[in-house]
């Protein structure tokens, strides 16, 4: 079923996050986030965001956590959720450390991802992982994990490598998370691809600014 413009903006979190990305693509990112569900960007510009982004409660600045790898200690990412936090941000998205998911060393996953979650108090998290480079098993698990530890969501990609997760794999995702958690993805740029991930059971979408719009052109 295809959302109407205005429930697809409920659903986006419009991003800046490459490393072109400049304070003029912000605010004109900023100036256009009426509606949606949030904007994200990198951590060095979040107090410039929190100026420019009105304090009304309907759209989240998101802090990116270990972005784009997820390969930081949990000290610097408990680090990087106070200062965020002190800086505005009222929800997070943090990247799993894939190296050790893939490792196999799943104390450290689970230890890396329940002191993010304390540290970000009652704020809205959601755990990034690169699902495209997973097998099954470490999906269910990691799934499994995020639910357990009370994840907003789920989203299978960073939008940082070249593999994006295919609608097979997001459909697996879909039902490992058993409606416990919302399924998110990212690095979409078009409304086909769009329109297949949520065919997927995708739930939510972070998106460039201009891919959005571009999407949302479509739509309407």
């Amino acid at each position: 079923m295809e959302w109407t413009p205005e429930e697809t903006k409920k659903r986006v979190i419009l991003s800046a996050v490459l490393p072109y990305d400049h304070l003029d693509s912000i605010r004109e990112m900023i100036r256009n986030a009426g509606g949606y569900v949030g904007v994200a960007l990198l951590p060095g510009f979040t107090k410039h965001a929190r100026i420019l982004l009105p304090v009304d409660g309907t759209t989240h600045l998101v802090g990116l956590v270990g972005y784009p790898t997820g390969g930081v200690t949990p000290k610097t990412k408990t680090t990087e959720i106070r200062e965020m936090i002190y800086q505005g941000c009222t929800a997070f998205r943090v990247v799993v450390n894939t190296g050790m998911l893939l490792s196999g060393e799943w104390e450290e996953v689970e230890c890396d991802l329940r002191s993010t979650m304390l540290s970000a108090g009652n704020r809205p998290v959601g755990v990034i992982i690169e699902a495209a480079y997973l097998n099954d098993p470490q999906l269910q698990r990691i799934c499994a994990l995020a639910t357990e530890i009370g994840a907003e969501s789920v989203c299978a990609a960073s939008g940082w490598l070249p593999i994006l997760p295919d609608g097979a794999i997001l459909q697996r995702l879909h039902e490992f998370l058993e409606g416990k958690a919302l399924l998110e993805t990212a690095g979409i740029s078009s409304y086909d691809q769009f329109a297949a991930a949520q065919q997927a059971g995708v739930e939510r979408f972070m998106l460039r600014y201009q891919h959005a719009e571009a999407i949302l052109a479509q739509i309407s």
